[in-house]
């Protein structure tokens, strides 16, 4: 009877035994795999980055040309002349909202819900901090400011001489409703992707107030408001460039059929690849300050569009793969 239960503990121990050695023997296979995956990703970003920076370098000599270069304009002539400049600014954006209101049903609800509702760009100047002026009302209507800053879209400028201290070159900032740019001459295809890109956002947030719009970052719903802003942003590019960038993104990512993993088709871009965008989007003379923004956004392109046209599954899956690659990017970015 004894010798019975001895051997039966005695399996009981080696059945443990077994498990324990099993489960050992996976979880190495599984830290293995982890590890390999790892390493192949650092391969693919070193090869990456190499490209990015060899773009970027070739852009660290260009200078910039502002058209807004001081914050103070607040007495005598500057108030004129700021007057003016922000009256020139305020038509600019306008006229590129309507240019461009029919790339794709989400610009359209924008436009219809906001312009044509009698909302209107307000041009303002950022001084620091907290403070902004505005210089585009007229006389008339400064009798009632609050109403009017109320039915507007405020675009607020930052000048060169304090672009330091503010971190992006384009956002929406949601405290003040507005649209932070810095004023530089962008090139005009980027300017109005950009552009349409934060209008987005102030949309989201202050006409729909989609829970999106207030989402923390590591929020589903964030991401997805930020590739639907994305997108709208490439819809815009495109446009502005008569199809061509589509055209040659098309041509980059059919080399990689049959790939369905992301990101791993980008390791085959080259920095050839990026100056050819450049001429395309009109930055091949734009400093870092442009470039390191355009950079960020052929990559989401590529990506993006890929997954789009390449890759066959439901459009919920879709956007799993391109949250998917959008946290990629934010991940890997900044070490590009």
């Amino acid at each position: 009877m004894n010798k019975k239960k001895a051997v039966k503990r005695n399996r009981r121990v080696l059945s443990i035994a077994i498990c324990c050695i099993l489960a050992a023997i996976l979880a190495g296979v599984y830290i293995y795999a982890a590890v390999l995956h790892s390493k192949k990703d650092v391969e693919r970003l070193r090869d990456l980055k190499k490209s990015v920076k060899e773009y970027l370098s070739s852009h660290q000599y260009g200078q910039e040309s502002w058209w807004l270069r001081s914050s103070d304009m607040r007495g005598g002539d500057n108030i004129q002349i700021a007057a003016k400049l922000t009256d020139e600014e305020t038509k600019k954006i306008t006229d590129m909202l309507y240019e461009y209101q029919d790339v794709s049903p989400l610009a359209q609800k924008m436009i219809m819900q906001t312009l044509d509702s009698g909302m209107h760009p307000k041009v303002s100047i950022y001084q620091r901090g907290d403070i902004s002026m505005t210089f585009s009302f007229k006389k008339e209507e400064m009798k009632d400011v609050a109403k009017m800053l109320k039915n507007s879209i405020e675009i607020c400028y930052i000048p060169k001489d304090i672009h330091d201290n503010y971190p992006a070159s384009l956002s929406y900032r949601s405290d003040w409703n507005a649209l932070m740019i810095k004023g530089i001459n962008w090139p005009p295809a980027l300017y109005a992707g950009l552009l349409f890109h934060e209008f987005g956002h102030y949309y989201k947030h202050k006409i729909e107030g989609a829970n999106s719009a207030t989402a923390p970052m590591t929020h589903e719903s964030w991401a997805e408001e930020e590739v639907a802003m994305h997108e709208l942003e490439a819809e815009v590019m495109n446009r502005a460039t008569k199809g061509r960038l589509f055209t040659f993104v098309d041509s980059l990512n059919r080399r990689y059929e049959g790939i369905d993993k992301m990101p791993k088709h980008l390791n085959g871009l080259q920095a050839d690849h990026f100056f050819h965008l450049d001429e395309i989007i009109g930055c091949q003379s734009s400093s870092n300050e442009v470039n390191s923004v355009a950079i960020s956004q052929y990559l989401f392109i590529i990506g993006f569009r890929y997954i789009n046209e390449r890759i066959q599954c439901s459009e919920s899956d879709k956007m799993k793969l391109k949250i998917h690659l959008y946290r990629w990017m934010q991940k890997n970015l900044d070490r590009l």
